[in-house]
């Protein structure tokens, strides 16, 4: 495996979620505001 530093866990499901909102600004999170309004 590979090293991964102290605490990585724990910030790598937000370091995923902005990874996405910055390919798709208006992917997964877009469609569910439109449908909203």
């Amino acid at each position: 495996g590979f090293y991964l530093p102290e605490g990585f866990k724990d910030i790598a499901p937000y370091i995923v979620v902005l990874i996405m909102l910055v390919l798709k600004p208006n992917g997964l999170f877009g469609e569910q505001l439109r449908k909203k309004v």
